[in-house]
């Protein structure tokens, strides 16, 4: 039976949704699991974490001492991977896995091409009553589609149904310094790692009960919501390019993980006006929001070049 490492990030974790997320792992089908428990911060939860996992040997704790933020906290618990884990999962504290979440991962990954798995969520409320029955719906996610052309547009792998392989560490990391507000998280840069060395595979049936409580890092946000004319023709256009100022930054993060040993061919970034295109013509409902933020590079190139050469910032930054 393949291994799997589950890095379990924690901070200030709510006991009853911890005690319901460490339950999950317990119910697992595919019981071959070790699961690491890192707080973020001092070990202000040792005793509750310690209390709900007993003397269950498959799981370990241990507490950064300095405050990292989520997405370092996530990248210095896979410093920690066990060499006989060859699979590993992302988890966060307060969300319910069902109980085949880790048989379907390790079944795709059987295909030495996929580099990593995710799946879809079932949206609960903080009490675990069905909000929507799928979060890619209610989101209005991209599901046919995650390439690294696209995933460049919009992330659609939520880091609590991912598995991937250990053996995108020696690229993976270090991850990009971002401090403790990040600019992106942990999932998307583990996504376009995935996508660049293989393929990414998806099981388009909630693995996870994605529970939304009101003090979730990053949660459910419904697609299309209601906006006056200014907001349309204002906002989604600034939005877009912020989008595109995010894309720029990953290229050049991305740039500088091939650039570092192991020795790789760098991936190819294809043109977001091809993905664009390429949505328009499916009918795809994101394909006016994947326009904007194809256009949206061109204009915020436009913007780099004016503060180089205006003076209006320093030259060759990208504000994020």
């Amino acid at each position: 039976m393949t291994r799997v490492f589950i890095a379990c990030c924690l901070y200030r974790p709510h006991p009853e949704y911890l005690r319901a997320q460490l339950d999950s792992f317990r119910g697992q089908t595919h019981a071959d699991w070790r699961c690491l428990l890192q707080e973020d911060g001092e070990p202000a939860s040792e005793a509750l974490v310690r209390s709900l996992v007993g003397d269950d040997p498959r799981f370990s704790y241990r507490a950064t001492g300095e405050r990292l933020g989520v997405f370092h906290n996530f990248e210095t618990a896979l410093r920690f991977v066990p060499g006989d884990c060859p699979l590993i999962c992302y988890s966060d504290q307060d969300d319910v896995w069902e109980p085949d979440k880790l048989a379907a991962g390790v079944a795709l990954l059987a295909d030495p091409a996929i580099t990593l798995i995710h799946s879809d969520l079932a949206v609960v409320d903080a009490e675990g009553t069905l909000l929507h029955p799928s979060c890619f719906a209610f989101e209005g996610r991209v599901a046919g589609d995650f390439s690294l052309g696209q995933l460049l547009l919009r992330n659609s792998v939520t880091g609590c149904t991912a598995m991937f392989r250990a053996s995108l560490l020696p690229r993976l990391l270090p991850f990009p310094a971002q401090g403790r507000e990040p600019a992106y998280l942990h999932d998307f840069w583990t996504a376009l790692i995935a996508a660049g060395e293989g393929r990414i595979g998806f099981v388009a049936r909630p693995l996870v009960r994605y529970r939304q409580h009101g003090g979730n890092v990053a949660g459910a946000v419904p697609f299309g919501r209601p906006a006056g004319p200014r907001r349309k023709v204002v906002e989604r256009w600034r939005s877009a390019i912020k989008i595109g100022a995010l894309r720029h930054r990953l290229i050049a993060d991305l740039a500088a993980a091939y650039a570092r040993p192991p020795a790789a061919r760098r991936p190819t970034f294809p043109p977001v006006w091809w993905t664009a295109v390429r949505h328009r013509l499916a009918g795809d409902p994101q394909a006016p929001v994947t326009l904007r933020i194809a256009l949206s590079v061109p204009i915020h190139r436009a913007a780099l070049l004016w503060r180089r050469f205006v003076g209006g910032g320093p030259g060759g930054q990208t504000p994020v």
